[in-house]
């Protein structure tokens, strides 16, 4: 009113379901939105939380088609990307790389016995472990089940040698999930 507006309208919009932002509009005229006005903008809104709502989904297909669900790291189609990118350019500046492939041995029996839940969040743990442990990986990636990949670039492999058995005892170390070791 101190601004000498006398008519508002307030319209959701919508993603999933739920008010993700509104668009609010303002008239100094008092009664100046008309009821074939206010069903225009309705519409209006609708189609802009539908546009929404299709941009929120593209971004996670988008995701989901480079990451892996479970860990939220690469999968192996990033991986597989990303390293053909890093092979042709070590070529041209006759760099090294250095490609490591490990899995969880008797995952399936972990997944078997104490359930997915518990399989997942072991998955999650190795994952952050290794990320915090091997910082200088260029990438990691869940290959698939129980196997992941990685690699370095511009490391010689004296240094890739070292670095594996340096991580040995920090990878032997049990995983506890849930009270399960």
């Amino acid at each position: 009113i101190k601004r000498g507006y006398r008519s508002i309208v307030v319209l959701p919009l919508k993603i999933g379901g739920e008010i993700a932002g509104n668009f609010t509009l303002y008239a100094t005229e008092t009664n100046f939105f008309t009821q074939d006005e206010l069903k225009l903008l309705m519409e209006l809104a609708g189609d802009v939380s539908f546009a929404l709502e299709f941009i929120d989904k593209e971004q996670k297909l988008y995701y989901l088609a480079w990451h892996d669900p479970v860990t939220g790291i690469a999968n192996r189609t990033l991986l597989q990307d990303r390293l053909n990118r890093a092979i042709q350019d070590s070529r041209r500046d006759h760099g090294t790389i250095a490609v490591m492939v490990w899995d969880v041995k008797r995952f399936r029996g972990i997944n078997d016995s104490l359930g997915r839940d518990v399989g997942d969040n072991l998955l999650r743990q190795l994952a952050r472990r290794v990320r915090e442990q091997w910082p200088c990986l260029t990438e990691m990636a869940r290959l698939s089940a129980d196997y992941f990949g990685a690699f370095v670039e511009i490391m010689p492999p004296s240094d890739i040698a070292h670095l594996v058995q340096q991580s040995a005892p920090m990878l032997a170390q049990p995983f506890v999930v849930d009270d399960h070791e």
